[in-house]
This record gives structure tokens, sequence and C-alpha cells, in this order.
């Protein structure tokens, strides 16, 4: 119902671009999370090799001799971020879904795609999890403090409470 209402009010890009951060966000601590995971087992791993006695060592399954990938490899959460930078921050076509931010926030989101685009590719590290927050934070407020009590005054709401 509040999307309906943004729709009619040209706003629903902020709410687009809200719920698309989040997605954004969860993907990465679920990336940071298999990390911490990996980590975990390789140390439980490592205190179990030194139990066997060298024999055993020896025969010791070659994948865990094996370097793990490059986390840059994992080039979906660069792919994301890079989406939401190209939809609604600088988009790339005549799209209705740019957001309108404040030029200190939108500068920095600037800088980073347009220096790092080439290097967040191959270290998809680069990116920090928190490299929309200004904007996101930005965006809710203006929901929050504009948006969402314009629609609670709206005749659709005050309909749907009756």
């Amino acid at each position: 119902m509040f999307f309906d209402y943004l729709k009619k009010e040209y706003s629903s890009e902020n709410l687009l671009f809200y719920e698309a951060c989040q997605r954004y966000l969860k993907k990465v601590r679920n990336r940071k999370n298999d990390k911490q995971d990996k980590k975990q087992d390789k140390k439980q791993d490592k205190k179990q090799d030194e139990k066997q006695d060298e024999k055993q060592d020896e025969k010791q399954d070659i994948h865990s001799r094996l370097p793990s990938l490059p986390l840059g490899l994992n080039t979906d959460i660069f792919e994301e971020a890079y989406h939401i930078f190209t939809e609604y921050i600088q988009p790339i076509d005549d799209t209705k879904n740019e957001i309108n931010l404040p030029s200190s926030i939108l500068k920095p989101l600037l800088r980073i795609f347009d220096t790092y685009k080439t290097e967040a590719r191959v270290n998809v590290d680069l990116l920090s999890d928190h490299i929309f927050k200004p904007a996101m934070t930005n965006i809710y407020n203006l929901m929050n403090n504009d948006s969402y009590p314009r629609f609670l005054l709206s005749e659709d709401c005050v309909h749907f409470k009756e």
C-alpha cells in the first residue's frame, strides 16, 4: 500500500533503492559469515591434523593443500553494488529510478565507482559493506520524515484504517 502511494507521488525509486541496498547488505554479510566459517573450519582441521601421526598427514586430502581462490573471483557482490549504482544513483539509461542525493553523498559514490571499478571487480573487498550507508540513511530519513507522514494522511490510508 505504501509502495503504491509512493508510485502515485513519483518517489517509488526511494523504496526500491532502499530494498536493493538491504539485499546487497545481506549478501555481503552472508559472504563475510561464510569467510569466517571457513577460517574456523581451517582452525579445527589444523587441530585435528596435529593429532594425527605422520603417516596420516601424508595421506591428507589434496583439497586442503590447495590455495583458496582469491576473494575477488566472487564478483556477484560487485555486480550487485554496481547494479544499484547504475540503476538508482547514476543511471546508464533513461530510467525513472534515479534517486535524488545531496552532492556530499553523491560525489564519494561517483568517485568510488569511477576510480575503483576495475580494481573492485578483481577484489570485491575494496567495496565496503557500508558503501551505500549514507545514501540509505538519507533516503530512509526522507521517506520517514516526508513520504510516510503524508501517506498516513492520504485518502488511501485513511480508508484502509476504517
